[in-house]
């Protein structure tokens, strides 16, 4: 029997098991077998169908409950976001027709299918406190406080964000067998911290993480916890990134992306296409700063690609966009044209961010903007995008002034790593990254 045999009996006899029964009971049945299917081996078109069938069941409530949460991470990572909103919404209406309590969980699952159309909407913030209030214990209020934060770092409310993690700091300290959530904590305090550029602090929250979830991680129990992990060694490299230590910060992302992909394999999931774009990116600007012209392109090119697969958010796509202006496209083009280039890049990445709310992205395109300009004495322009930074909605929620020196240290101190840098490369070269390290069969050619 071939391959494509087997996959036709298989469809054969997924739709004889998705056939509805007459006997009372059995569509109930039916829906329980998605609890126990892999998430990355199910079609969600059935599920949705089941879930569709069980409606008039006011008993098969919470079943159809823990489906929605069990699959939301597929449906957002094959572009079905916007069927899974309708299908919580719909749960949402039952529970309220029946009269039954809603979980707090269905609430977190809403969040995330409206996150993946507009990450600054107000709806999708009451939708986590609603989680928060519907909380029936430490563990369920954690988790819903660690999504608020979130949504805080998205928006910029940095003040906000600190606030809500100190709070899940302190539920942790209370509950005894909380340590993969305190863990979880610290990894989102580092993200507070390297958003203020406090990036000293910052390692000291994530190599904390580190340990505790390379501990835990070796338990059956906690292998859920090795994308927390992924995510935690990845801001790790890019901390390492920022003090141009190329070599660590390169190995960072690669063990992240690594962990990532076994997590997932372990778990059954589906991969999480959008950090393994963020994965690409990040590998190519480590390569362009380390001047590995061969690589950098096609991590680039990879990363733009898997966001559009994913239908991205446009936040995402800003930051692609912005790295790839750095790029120039053809080296026997006239540096006036290179220049015409890059602006046109960066302040199409700029308007797509303040479009869609993206402050911190916008912010980032200015920056970028600015020395571009300094850079090709186009004096005028640059005093106005100095303008617009102070005007901007990230500079002021940011701190202001307290910002602006935040950011002067982080030049003073980007300039003290260059020139250390700059002193390896001439006496110490065995510190210099030399080629991608990265097991991409098309990077490895390029890098012959």
């Amino acid at each position: 029997m071939t391959k494509l045999d087997e996959k036709i009996n298989k469809r054969q006899l997924l739709k004889e098991k998705l056939k509805p029964d007459k006997k009372t009971g059995d569509i109930a049945k039916l829906l329980n077998i998605w609890l126990s299917e892999a998430e990355s081996r199910t079609d969600l078109a059935h599920v949705l169908q089941s879930l569709q069938d069980n409606r008039k069941d006011s008993e098969q409530l919470p079943t159809r409950c823990k489906i929605i949460v069990k699959f939301i991470n597929k449906a957002l990572q094959t572009n079905q976001g916007f069927d899974w909103l309708q299908a919580t919404d719909r749960l949402l209406q039952d529970y309220h027709e029946f009269g039954k309590v809603v979980p707090a969980d269905l609430y977190i699952s809403k969040y995330y299918c409206l996150k993946t159309f507009n990450n600054f909407d107000s709806e999708a913030e009451d939708c986590l406190h609603r989680a928060i209030v519907l909380s029936k214990t430490h563990e369920e209020k954690i988790k819903a406080y660690f999504v608020l934060s979130l949504y805080y770092e998205d928006i910029s409310e940095y003040k906000k964000m600190k606030d809500v993690l100190l709070k899940c700091e302190a539920f942790c300290r209370e509950e005894s067998r909380s340590e993969e959530y305190l863990a979880r904590t610290w990894v989102l305090l580092g993200h507070y911290y390297f958003r203020r550029f406090n990036f000293a602090e910052s390692k000291n929250y994530f190599t904390q993480a580190q340990s505790k979830l390379e501990l835990l991680c070796k338990h059956q129990n906690y292998k859920w916890l090795l994308r927390t992990l992924s995510e935690c060694l990845h801001f790790l490299g890019r901390i390492y990134f920022e003090e141009y230590e190329f070599i660590k910060s390169v190995n960072f992302y690669v063990k992240s992306q690594k962990i990532l992909e076994e997590g997932c394999n372990q778990n059954s999931l589906t991969l999480d296409i959008g950090a393994t774009a963020f994965y690409h990116l990040r590998l190519g600007q480590v390569l362009e700063a380390a001047q590995i012209k061969e690589s950098v392109k096609y991590h680039y090119d990879k990363s733009l690609q898997l966001f559009i697969e994913r239908n991205a958010d446009p936040s995402s796509l800003v930051h692609v966009n912005l790295a790839l202006a750095n790029l120039v496209e053809n080296e026997s083009c006239l540096a006036r044209d290179n220049y015409y280039k890059q602006e046109k890049q960066i302040k199409n990445a700029a308007e797509k961010a303040l479009k869609t709310g993206y402050h911190r992205g916008y912010l980032m395109a200015l920056v970028q903007l600015l020395p571009l300009y300094m850079k090709n004495l186009k004096i005028y322009l640059a005093l106005k995008v100095v303008w617009d930074i102070l005007m901007s909605n990230e500079f002021h929620k940011s701190g202001g002034i307290i910002f602006l020196l935040a950011f002067i240290y982080k030049i003073g101190l980007k300039l003290y790593h260059q020139i250390k840098f700059n002193f390896y490369k001439k006496f110490r070269p065995n510190k210099i990254l030399r080629r991608c390290p990265c097991l991409e069969p098309k990077c490895k050619l390029n890098n012959k």
